[in-house]
């Protein structure tokens, strides 16, 4: 997923394969769905990539229904993940809403991108996101049942 902003920033999340080949996986259920995935943000600053310590196929689907839930405006304000540097937020500057993608290095030390919402942006989120779901689908074979955001 490569979006960029009105800026001409980018921001990728790069799913390079699944973290487990599925034949060397002995309990499905829990292993399957990991992916290797690189963070890159490109703003006027420079470049940041680095490699995720955990990220699921389940976080896509998290990504995704968080931005939907921002259309119909039930999302909750931030969306966290198991990598505790990552983390997306909604945010408003000038009465503009934007989505904010944050990096921690630490509490204070971070990089940062930001898209205006728009039905146009959230759309491109979500087909982005279906995109790499339709390459990387799930193969535990679970109902992922966690919270809606």
């Amino acid at each position: 997923m490569k979006l960029k902003n009105h800026l001409g920033e980018i921001f990728e999340l790069r799913i390079e394969k699944y973290h487990l080949e599925l034949s060397d996986i002995e309990f499905k259920l829990f292993n399957s769905d990991w992916l290797e995935v690189k963070i890159s943000i490109k703003t006027k600053n420079g470049i940041f990539s680095k490699p995720l310590d955990c990220f699921l196929i389940e976080d896509l689907e998290r990504i995704s229904d968080w931005i939907s839930g921002i259309e119909h405006k039930t999302t909750k304000k931030k969306l966290y993940f198991v990598d505790s540097h990552l983390v997306f937020m909604r945010t408003k500057r000038n009465n503009v809403p934007f989505i904010k993608v944050i990096y921690y290095f630490t509490e204070s030390d971070f990089v940062s991108w930001d898209l205006e919402i728009n039905k146009a942006n959230e759309l491109e989120f979500k087909n982005k996101i279906q995109q790499d779901l339709k390459v990387y689908p799930c193969r535990c074979g679970m109902e992922h049942n966690y919270d809606k955001v």
